[in-house]
């Protein structure tokens, strides 16, 4: 087997930790459930309240972190957790972890505030299609890239309209993940001497203007709509510092 070979079975043999932080037991076992349907995912941790769910990530590291939003913060105290501080203090501690909310609340500013704190997606829990594919939403995530379940994007598109308007930069993010598909967002917010985080929340601004919830219908949307050109060159980017 060649070297690239070798990696690619690396990468396939490479478990998701995932924790799942949710109050209802039903909805902790409907994930776990559909999670199970991927060999690439390892549920490690389950907790129905905030503060039991802070003590094991204190002593452990998750890939990806499964976030209800009314969750109490413990069994003595029924007070619902702050998600959003909370999604901004995690990711302060462990940039690189995944945060999927899953939540029955539709509120735009609620979801507005925890993609804005740092989250990769949000899945409403009736929108029983995207729950389905909660396996691969996950991967998703887990590769670096930004989920919106399709009733999300319903939610947050509702005032926008029909017309689409891109700030100068997210028109060249969009440019850039189209000239460089295979790279990692890490990679990608290297090129530009950004944070990995702030490179998401540009990802996210875009995919909810363009209704989309991947890269791929990004791109694809953006040619549709003329955004982009049907054969986009890279553009010259210097490289990141050391």
């Amino acid at each position: 087997m060649d070297y690239l070979g070798r990696q690619r079975e690396v990468q396939l043999e490479t478990k998701i930790r995932v924790a799942i932080l949710d109050d209802h037991q039903i909805a902790i076992d409907g994930s776990l459930f559909r999670l199970s349907h991927s060999p690439r995912i390892e549920v490690i941790k389950t907790a129905g309240t905030w503060a039991e769910m802070e003590l094991f990530l204190s002593k452990s590291g998750v890939d990806v972190l499964i976030l209800d939003v009314g969750v109490p913060l413990s069994e003595e105290d029924p007070t619902y957790y702050p998600v959003r501080n909370v999604i901004i203090e995690l990711l302060q501690k462990a940039p690189e972890m995944a945060i999927l909310v899953i939540s029955m609340y539709a509120q735009r500013p609620l979801i507005q505030a925890v993609m804005a704190a740092g989250a990769s997606g949000y899945l409403l829990k009736d929108d029983v299609n995207a729950i389905r594919n909660l396996a691969q939403i996950v991967e998703t995530i887990a590769g670096e890239d930004i989920y919106y379940s399709p009733k999300t994007l319903e939610v947050l598109r509702k005032r926008q309209g029909d017309e689409v308007h891109l700030t100068s930069t997210e028109n060249d993010i969009l440019f850039q993940i189209a000239s460089y598909p295979n790279l990692t967002t890490n990679a990608l917010a290297a090129m530009r001497h950004i944070a990995p985080s702030t490179f998401r929340n540009h990802l996210a601004a875009i995919y909810v203007k363009l209704g989309v919830n991947n890269r791929a219908g990004a791109i694809e949307r953006a040619r549709q709509l003329g955004i982009l050109p049907k054969d986009s060159s890279p553009p010259t980017y210097a490289p990141a510092p050391n």
